[in-house]
């Protein structure tokens, strides 16, 4: 365990809301996670001129799936995949989900099922 003492007048307000700034963006940095694309091959990134060209090789039904927002409670990530859902939230917090373990797992769920289609 670690310990931080402050008396008054030995931090300025600018030190210490810097010095809680810092540990805010840790505590942020710690927590990233990525998860990896599963085709095999590698792309490079697509750009904004690449957007018609893309919209027009997608079907009205890939069109209109990822015009769509679904909540977790009412799509799968099979659905996802299915579908061609545009985007999955969740509004309604479900208290099994009470780590970031939890959360990760259930959201790479769905990324996975988007990334493969």
């Amino acid at each position: 365990m670690c310990a931080l003492e402050i008396r008054p007048g030995t931090v300025s307000s600018t030190t210490l809301g810097c010095l809680i700034f810092a540990i805010a963006l840790a505590l942020l940095a710690s927590c990233a996670h990525t998860i990896t694309d599963p085709s095999p091959q590698s792309q490079p990134p697509l750009t904004e001129a690449d957007i018609p060209a893309l919209v027009a090789g997608m079907t009205l039904a890939e069109k209109a799936g990822q015009m769509v927002q679904v909540d977790v409670s009412t799509a799968t990530p099979a659905d996802v995949g299915q579908f061609g859902l545009g985007s999955v939230i969740m509004t309604v917090p479900d208290g099994k989900l009470g780590t970031t373990q939890a959360w990760r797992e259930l959201f790479d769920g769905y990324q996975r099922e988007a990334l493969a289609t």
